[in-house]
């Protein structure tokens, strides 16, 4: 299946009811916890959160950021001004199952980058930015793949300056690589993103962080209350209701 996850990483050094305190100013509504994971329980819907404190930040997964992070800045520009939310944000997407990947950078409350790829789809805005441009200004070469006489799958490498579109045929057969001092160590042009997310993280974290691993103090909290939870609380009003009749009743004898 892969990862799948969409969310924000900002610098924090609260705890779990300051961090809590935090998402609901972002969300503009309560936020009640949840003790475990359960089959209903979703980080790519409206109403569920989990986050970790790790290495000094806050790494908040909640998908329901993602695109409007990405696509409509201003929003979140004037709510991190209202909150005083000034800090570095690094919103981040990937999503396996649809080769998607992307990050978006906030920096004094105003977006400075954005960069989504998604199979042969790339979107970004913003000045590109020092830890992007090893791969982003990497050399390229094409990768040719085509059958042989005998129907055996082959590939040939084409230097950039040897390719040329219009000379090509069956064009879905060439992909475009960028690359660092050798082939070896290349990237297809549409999994830049990826990589670049991955780079960004290991500088944060040192060590290879991949957005969906186990960590043993993960929150989860959802705006909603759960129905079981609902029914509990109605069940202890109707209780409570109960005993005071009784009481009452009582006195009135």
């Amino acid at each position: 299946m892969g990862t799948h996850v969409g969310g924000l990483i900002l610098p924090f050094q609260g705890n779990e009811l300051q961090a809590v305190a935090l998402i609901e100013e972002l969300e503009g509504k309560p936020l009640y916890k949840r003790e475990q994971w359960t089959s209903d329980f979703n980080t790519g819907s409206e109403e569920d959160f989990s986050f970790y404190l790790v290495n000094g930040y806050l790494i908040l997964h909640h998908a329901g950021y993602v695109h409007s992070m990405f696509y409509t800045p201003e929003i979140w520009q004037e709510k991190f001004n209202q909150i005083g939310l000034m800090d570095r944000i690094i919103v981040f997407l990937r999503v396996d199952s649809a080769n998607t990947a992307g990050y978006a950078i906030y920096e004094n409350a105003q977006q400075i980058r954005c960069f989504e790829q998604a199979d042969d789809e790339s979107y970004q805005s913003g000045v590109m930015l020092s830890f992007e441009q090893q791969w982003l200004n990497a050399p390229a070469f094409y990768i040719h793949e085509f059958e042989d006489e005998n129907g055996e799958l082959q590939t040939r490498n084409i230097s950039e300056s040897e390719f040329n579109e219009d000379e090509m045929e069956g064009w879905e057969e060439y992909y475009k690589c960028r690359y660092i001092e050798d082939y070896e160590n290349s990237v297809h042009e549409f999994g830049l993103a990826s990589v670049i997310l991955n780079e960004l993280l290991f500088e944060l974290f040192q060590t290879k962080y991949t957005l969906d691993d186990a960590c043993p103090d993960e929150f989860l909290y959802r705006t909603l209350l759960e129905p079981r939870q609902k029914e509990q609380t109605r069940s202890k009003q109707d209780s409570k209701k109960s005993l005071w009749t009784k009481l009452t009743d009582l006195f009135k004898k």
